[in-house]
């Protein structure tokens, strides 16, 4: 009865089921996307990318890549009752997770997860991929993953501040996460320059899937070893990022709202001009 009266709270159900629900909806259609035989003839049509089948980021969208920008957004231009039920499931899941932090935190700090939510709405906004035609993609591409590049970067270190200095701000915790986080990294970076750690990325990233295995495309892969090794690792980094966050977020929730009510809640971080409440009358220790 734990577990099932746990999966039935709100916390479980608005910062794991729901998320968790988008990513596995909007990954099947990009799967879908790519792979459906039944499809992919009118895919290179309405394609506005250089090269549809192309595993190269920039003439193909990045194709065969599992990193969120490409379940926030298709690689390329979608059918258009596919890209609606995409975004219409991404700002639930986006909505969802701010509504409930705006529950539990205290009005002033409010700002916190509306602008976690504008920059997500932002990243997923600058990968906009319906584009009428290919020439007026390619105009705006550089300006839009100019803005992506941007908005990504505020959710990732916010995704990370907002987790050790709000939700779990604990001395220990933060230091084990801290370390943990860019210590991983470091060692996913050192771990990607190894050759035969490229060559294995490069024969799963540049095949394409059949019911009885993996037929490798070598007509498509004409980019360095590298960038495939790079991708990966941003993948890993955004998965990581975003699961600690919801994961804390999910587990520490029911410990903030308490701190709050009981006026012991001291995150690190409120904003940048304002210094933190003072503490209700019953969370102060009474005088003589």
């Amino acid at each position: 009865m734990g577990f099932f009266s746990t999966f039935n709270e709100t916390r479980t159900f608005r910062m794991l089921v729901i998320p968790a629900f988008g990513f596995v909806v909007t990954q099947t259609m990009a799967v879908f996307n790519d792979f459906d035989p039944t499809v992919q003839d009118l895919m290179r049509k309405i394609s506005i990318q250089e090269d549809h089948d192309s595993f190269d980021p920039m003439k193909g969208g990045a194709r065969y890549n599992f990193a969120l920008s490409n379940i926030l957004n298709y690689r390329d231009k979608e059918l258009w009752g596919m890209w609606v039920a995409r975004w219409a499931i991404w700002h639930l899941v986006f909505l969802s997770a701010t509504s409930f932090k705006l529950s539990i935190l205290p009005k002033h700090m409010s700002w916190l997860p509306m602008l976690h939510c504008a920059c997500m709405t932002g990243v997923m906004y600058s990968g906009f991929r319906q584009w009428p035609d290919r020439d007026t993609y390619l105009t705006y591409r550089d300006n839009f993953l100019t803005a992506h590049a941007s908005f990504a970067i505020v959710v990732f270190m916010q995704n990370i501040l907002e987790t050790v200095m709000v939700w779990w701000p604990e001395k220990r915790t933060r230091t084990w996460i801290g370390c943990g986080t860019w210590g991983g990294l470091v060692a996913l970076i050192l771990v990607s320059k190894i050759p035969s750690v490229q060559t294995a990325l490069e024969e799963e990233r540049t095949g394409v899937f059949v019911p009885f295995g993996l037929i490798h495309d070598s007509v498509h892969n004409t980019f360095p070893k590298e960038l495939l090794t790079q991708t990966a690792v941003l993948e890993v980094f955004e998965y990581t990022n975003f699961l600690l966050h919801f994961l804390v977020v999910w587990h520490r929730s029911g410990v903030v709202e308490k701190q709050i009510k009981a006026g012991t809640f001291h995150p690190k971080f409120v904003f940048p001009w304002q210094s933190l409440p003072k503490l209700p009358a019953s969370g102060k220790k009474k005088g003589k």
